[in-house]
């Protein structure tokens, strides 16, 4: 069993491929239209992403306990595992997003922005409502702000799939007998 310093190293790593897969489905939806043409389907989709980041912590896991632990790892070890996949695969998908709202579509936000708008108005909003909707989401705007996002997006739901992954990929303690239970 081997339990220095580079299984943490591994998990990153691990965490930074999945990132980069999480990226490339990103682009692939843009690619297809999901954030440009079909502006109401890519918010929603855009949350599958979080289904190649469920798959990479499973693997990852697995991986890391055959490696590190001789297959069998506690509950708290593999949530940690995913958590630190999901740091790197957040910086990744921070890095996506900067590079999207930078460099690629830099009028993405104003448009999606505008659809949101436009549904409120439908809905009866007031102009002041909007304007102030308006005002707070470009905050958001910012290239630097859409890293931030996503990188904490991630490592939230890192840590939800995580705390899920973990109860498939630990070892089972067995159930105590009868001649174990002491009393005090």
């Amino acid at each position: 069993m081997n339990t220095g310093k580079s299984m943490p190293v591994r998990a990153l790593y691990l965490g930074a491929i999945w990132g980069i897969a999480m990226g490339i489905y990103m682009l692939l939806e843009f690619a297809v239209g999901l954030h440009t043409t079909y502006l109401e389907v890519g918010q929603y989709v855009g949350f599958l992403r979080y289904i190649i980041l469920f798959v990479g912590i499973l693997l990852a896991i697995r991986s890391i306990s055959e490696k590190f632990f001789d297959g069998e790892v506690r509950y708290w070890k593999a949530v940690g595992i995913g958590v630190l996949v999901s740091v790197s695969a957040g910086v990744v998908m921070g890095g996506f997003e900067y590079a999207y709202a930078a460099w690629i579509a830099p009028d993405f936000f104003e448009r999606f922005l505008e659809m949101h708008l436009q549904a409120m108005r439908e809905s009866g909003a007031s102009d002041a409502a909007i304007a102030e909707a308006r005002e707070g989401a470009l905050m958001w705007s910012a290239p630097h702000m859409n890293f931030l996002l996503y990188f904490v997006e991630t490592i939230v739901f890192g840590f939800g799939l995580s705390l899920i992954a973990a109860i498939f990929r630990t070892k089972r303690e067995p159930a105590a007998t009868p001649n174990q239970i002491t009393t005090a």
